[in-house]
């Protein structure tokens, strides 16, 4: 309210609290409608932002994680079946990263490597004794393994099979062959054929009847 001289008059202006209330009313609707429109945008940024974070970290893992993880345990599944027998060959670990699991690939390759390598060679040396066990079977004793392997025990045991068939050779002679052949003849009174190059006791024994 306040008084205008030059008139004589009250001038005085006032407001209804209805009105006011309507006014505090509709702020505040306001403030909340804007609140919540910041919060959805806020949880839907971050969930946004999260969700590509979550991707971007599987693409991550798929490529410097799982795949190599799979290539390790495929490389070494083949392996055992190389181990079984169950295939012939074996190829390495294809790992060209530098960290961690590929530091282990390559260690991985490296020990399936030396075990490889070990059983080419017990491979070999079996087949060898087998070569020389036919040998025997025909009734040459002139032959010798002589492959070895990084496996001390059947170094051992090549080394033992090998002395019996020197013993064998001194006592008995080079060819049970020609042996059989000069006993069968003596059976039959022909005492005028000998064994040529007789080393062996028993050889030297029946030239001397």
């Amino acid at each position: 309210v306040r008084y205008f001289e030059p008139w004589g008059w009250v001038i005085g202006t006032g407001t209804y609290l209805k009105d006011v209330k309507e006014t505090i009313d509709n702020m505040r609707e306001a403030e909340k409608k804007e609140s919540r429109s910041s919060m959805i945008m806020f949880v839907a940024i971050s969930t946004i932002i999260s969700l590509l974070a979550l991707l971007l970290g599987y693409m991550i893992s798929k490529k410097y994680i799982t795949k190599p993880i799979e290539k390790i345990e495929n490389g070494l599944v083949s392996f055992f079946d190389y181990l079984n027998r169950k295939r012939d060959i074996f190829e390495p670990i294809e790992m060209d990263s530098h960290d961690e699991i590929g530091v282990m690939a390559k260690l991985i390759n490296k020990n399936i490597d030396n075990v490889k390598k070990t059983i080419e060679e017990e491979k070999a040396l079996v087949y060898d004794n087998i070569r020389v066990v036919d040998a025997v079977k025909e009734g040459n004793l002139t032959q010798r393994v002589a492959v070895h392997s990084n496996n001390p025990e059947l170094n051992r045991l090549t080394q033992t099979f090998n002395e019996m068939l020197d013993l064998l050779e001194n006592k008995i002679g080079s060819d049970l062959n020609k042996i059989l052949k000069v006993i069968s003849e003596y059976s039959k009174y022909n005492f005028t054929i000998k064994i040529d190059n007789a080393k062996g006791e028993l050889e030297v024994m029946i030239n001397s009847l």
